[in-house]
């Protein structure tokens, strides 16, 4: 029951934003002492916020290291998103040689929660990603949509080192692996089977 609201009209406040409230009326009338009531169908009205918060991280990225020629793990971020609307949330991750988020490099395509790194040369690369929240909306047929302010992750870094490898030379044209016994070869087999090791780039 909405208080005051007596007339054969309402006005809907918007001083509040609401995801979505549902009104109708109930139209009470007399005929001859008889009291009699009819009630209208029911609509749905929404009020947009103006803005909207920034997302929660609740898990940040995480530094890892690896050996060159492993198979890598995925970093990932976890948000959380406060708000009686349906929020959808943006991600962009970055890289940089340094541990800092200013110069960083936008990687191309990396626009999911997760993202698996290159570690296919040795040395060390800081990651990072920024996200920010959406909600998208429509009013009247036209499509709009609000952002949040953008928010940073912590900086992960993944340090990729040389294989400490069995043989003699470095896996270049000019210096490649030598085997010279049945051992060698072994070992090359179960760098593969066993460890998962890949000489794709040597």
């Amino acid at each position: 029951l909405i208080q005051g609201a007596t007339i054969d009209s309402y006005t809907i406040s918007t001083d509040q934003a609401q995801a979505i409230s549902y009104y109708k009326c109930a139209v009470t009338y007399a005929i001859d002492g008889k009291i009699y009531c009819a009630v209208s169908e029911a609509f749905s009205a929404i009020v947009f916020p103006s803005s909207i918060n920034v997302p929660t991280i609740t898990e940040q990225p995480q530094s890892k290291q690896y050996v060159k020629g492993t198979t890598a793990e995925k970093l990932s971020i976890e948000v959380q998103n406060d708000s009686d609307f349906t929020l959808s949330t943006e991600y962009q991750w970055y890289q940089n040689t340094q541990n800092s988020v200013e110069g960083g490099t936008k990687i191309s395509g990396a626009t999911k929660k997760s993202y698996l790194p290159n570690i296919k040369e040795a040395g060390e690369t800081y990651y990072f990603c920024k996200i920010k929240s959406v909600l998208r909306g429509n009013i009247g047929g036209k499509g709009f949509q609000i952002y949040s302010e953008e928010v940073c992750s912590n900086i992960a870094c993944v340090t990729v080192t040389e294989p400490p490898l069995p043989w003699e030379g470095n896996g270049t044209e000019s210096s490649p692996y030598l085997l010279k016994t049945a051992s060698d070869v072994e070992a090359l087999r179960d760098k593969v089977n066993k460890e998962g090791f890949s000489f794709e780039d040597t």
